[in-house]
């Protein structure tokens, strides 16, 4: 097509060839005129190889630059005048041609831009510099990414180091300036760099690996850019040979403070590096537990070629060990198989290798489990949920109470009285998180199922967890579900009892963290085996706005079952957790502080009474935090004749408490006494009177409560409030329902 094209801009039909017209070009002594004169060249047979070639061997590059004034060579095709700017070798030229519209500005993109690779970098560097060129071009981001990777190194630092212009003239993105960076020679000119930019830590650790040996070793043991774990690994797994082994041998101090152990280097390197280093193993002064952790974690191509038999036994055995390979399952990725058919003490010292979910593994193996986590006491035991871990103590802990709660029920009640039973042992066990939605709350322990148990709190999908885990255990099957912002569990095929002696089996709701409270003290749990109708209801606040929390329209449709009040007091009487007529112990609690405030104390007297009353009641009220709010609000502070002009029931903490551990606090405004404040001691597990002075040098308000009070803090507030709308949905996360009648 392109010799069609030529022929049709420069040749009428000829006989004579290339050839004679290279024998007329030799002869002359002004060769540049024979391709100026489009009808001399027009008396020739030319294909675009036979043209090119000419221009090649007889023209000068600054003739080959004046062919681009010359209207038939303007009209060649793009890419032939790109093949011919291509044969001029002083980039200035090339560049003069470039940038002249006239020239080239109907030459294709992609042939512009093979031209200006073809160029030095001083040439590349202007053409970068003529944002109109780059404009009018449509040379686009990744191009010019091309062009700067293509500059010599003077020429890439004068791009990069004028970050300004890197960014945002070249729109050059990060990952592009890495590449930049990491391809220099200079040392000490990429450290400039990472400073000047603010680069992601794994973007220097990219960075940092191009380094010699010699230079990345200050950098690792200073950390000057506080990188982490695997980034110091990745790096130093780039280190030959022998500077890796000596690195591991003196280093050793940096390393434990780390967390670097040698199994995470090793794991990074490739077959033949690991096979050369375990080759070198005892070069590198590891403990015998640090060698079996690198033998274990060998990839399997090097493990396959390791002669097993030449090898201590000790070393055998982890070579033999498998790895998860299960890419869908982040948390076992990399970490030994487990196989309980062995001895398990193979497994003794590779505790950081193992990940273990006992949900996974099968009832016959419970017992090894146990045996496991004495053997290996650092291993990480996760849960269905995988939003967090447990340790093993944390787990032997969590099935021994599990354990005790089974043998306490009897094997003969049924399903539903197992089920209520449990339910009342975990809200007595477990309290919800009393530092959730603040800065300092760790949402991982709070979700992890066997931590929950041991420390005694949690929120609600870490709860309903709980529960699910030991109603599968006595056969009853769950399902975790949720709506906004809150889980529960949906039980299924569930039989319980009618008020007229008949059964209805089916799916029905159970709400474990909506029913603490009232489990912990003793009242009639407002949400357990509700139809989804019925808990639905419970999602309307005081001022009749639905907060969803169980709106799940779809996956809960089925729930149709609901237990009545009736058969509800009948289940709890039967297992004990109610009196012979139903009542639970609750009811105690409410009459004695009804008996408090019938006697028309001091509304200060009384507030100390009603306080004092709820320790009596329950001595370990400071251990079940928002619990304890909860029955505050609905019971104690919640009577007649105890009027405030504000009442809040929250937490703070201590100043002095680096770990702003949440303590629970009573701010009242009484009509006559003024502000009273009060705040519970935990170690003492009572409540401390305190002066509004001593309250605030000694306590704090959580950063992320002062947000939703616009940066007041409730005794500062001068606006009074409804005493029954401020005790019941002031900030705080446990559902404060009441549990019996009064």
């Amino acid at each position: 097509m392109s010799n069609i094209i030529i022929r049709t801009i420069m040749q009428k039909r000829s006989n004579m060839n290339t050839q004679d017209l290279r024998k007329i070009l030799e002869e002359s002594k002004n060769k540049f005129n024979i391709f100026a004169d489009r009808s001399v060249l027009a008396q020739y047979s030319l294909t675009v190889a036979d043209l090119l070639q000419l221009v090649k061997d007889f023209l000068s590059d600054e003739e080959k630059g004046q062919l681009f004034e010359l209207e038939h060579f303007k009209k060649l095709p793009s890419h032939v005048r790109c093949r011919i700017l291509q044969e001029i070798s002083n980039s200035e030229i090339k560049l003069a041609v470039l940038e002249n519209p006239s020239a080239v500005s109907d030459l294709e993109t992609h042939h512009t831009l093979n031209v200006i690779q073809s160029l030095d970098s001083n040439s590349k560097l202007k053409i970068l510099y003529n944002s109109k060129f780059l404009e009018e071009h449509e040379i686009k981001n990744y191009d010019i990414n091309k062009i700067v990777s293509g500059l010599d190194d003077d020429a890439k630092l004068t791009i990069i180091t004028d970050t300004r212009f890197a960014k945002d003239e070249l729109h050059l993105k990060d990952y592009q300036i890495v590449d930049a960076i990491c391809s220099l020679q200079s040392e000490e000119a990429k450290l400039q760099l990472i400073d000047r930019y603010d680069f992601k830590k794994y973007q220097i650790m990219d960075i940092l690996k191009t380094f010699s040996d010699k230079g990345k070793e200050p950098i690792i043991l200073n950390n000057k850019y506080g990188l982490e774990r695997n980034h110091l690994v990745d790096i130093i797994a780039t280190l030959s040979s022998d500077s890796l082994i000596q690195f591991i041998r003196d280093n050793k101090k940096f390393m434990e403070q780390n967390g670097i152990t040698p199994y995470r280097i090793s794991k990074r390197l490739s077959k033949d590096e690991q096979l050369e280093f375990t080759s070198r193993i005892e070069e590198m002064g590891l403990s015998l537990k640090e060698k079996r952790q690198v033998f274990a974690m060998l990839g399997q191509e090097a493990k396959n070629e390791i002669d097993v038999a030449k090898l201590p036994e000790v070393y055998r055995t982890a070579v033999e060990m498998q790895t998860e390979n299960d890419s869908t399952n982040y948390a076992t990725l990399g970490k030994i198989k487990l196989d309980f058919s062995k001895d398990l003490e193979l497994y003794k010292g590779l505790d950081e290798l193992i990940y273990l979910n006992p949900m996974e593994i099968s009832v016959e193996h419970r017992d090894k489990i146990l045996e496991l986590c004495r053997i290996c006491p650092e291993i990480k035991i996760g849960d269905d949920l995988g939003l967090g871990y447990s340790t093993a103590q944390e787990y032997i802990n969590a099935e021994m109470w599990i354990a005790s709660v089974f043998k306490e029920m009897d094997e003969n009640w049924s399903s539903i009285q197992k089920i209520a039973y449990i339910d009342n042992a975990i809200g007595k066990k477990i309290s919800y998180s009393p530092d959730f939605d603040t800065e300092v709350f760790n949402p991982n322990d709070s979700r992890a199922l066997w931590k929950i148990i041991d420390s005694g709190y949690g929120v609600c999908n870490g709860i309903a967890q709980v529960e699910k885990y030991m109603l599968g255990q006595i056969g009853v099957e769950a399902e975790m579900a949720s709506g906004i912002n809150h889980s529960f569990l949906k039980l299924k095929n569930v039989e319980l009892p009618n008020p007229d002696g008949t059964k209805s089996i089916g799916d029905t709701i159970l709400d474990p963290t909506w029913n603490l409270m009232m489990q912990r003290y003793g009242a009639k749990p407002g949400n357990f085996c509700k139809s989804y109708a019925e808990i639905r209801k419970n999602d309307i606040d005081a001022n009749r706005i639905d907060r969803a929390c169980h709106k799940n329209d779809e996956e809960l449709a089925s729930a149709t079952l609901n237990l009545d009040d009736k058969c509800l007091r009948s289940i709890y009487t039967s297992i004990g957790l109610a009196d012979k007529e139903g009542k639970f112990p609750i009811q105690v609690l409410f009459n004695k502080c009804k008996s408090i405030d019938d006697l028309g104390l001091p509304a200060k007297e009384e507030l100390k009474r009603q306080l004092e009353e709820l320790k009596e009641y329950y001595p370990d009220f400071a251990k079940c935090q928002n619990s304890t709010i909860g029955i505050l609000r609905c019971v104690a502070l919640n009577q007649k004749n105890l009027q405030f002009n504000r009442c809040v029931v929250n937490r703070v903490y201590a100043r002095d408490d680096s770990s702003k551990r949440p303590v629970l606090y009573v701010y009242a405004d009484l009509p006559e006494a003024g502000k009273q404040f009060y705040f519970v001691d935990t170690q003492r597990g009572e409540f401390i009177e305190t002066t509004q002075k001593e309250f605030e040098a000694k306590f704090e308000c959580y950063e992320m409560d002062l947000e939703k009070t616009e940066g007041h803090r409730p005794w500062e507030d001068k606006a009074e409030i409804n005493k029954q709308d401020e005790l019941e949905h002031s900030s705080g996360k446990v559902v404060a329902q009441e549990g019996e009648e009064r």
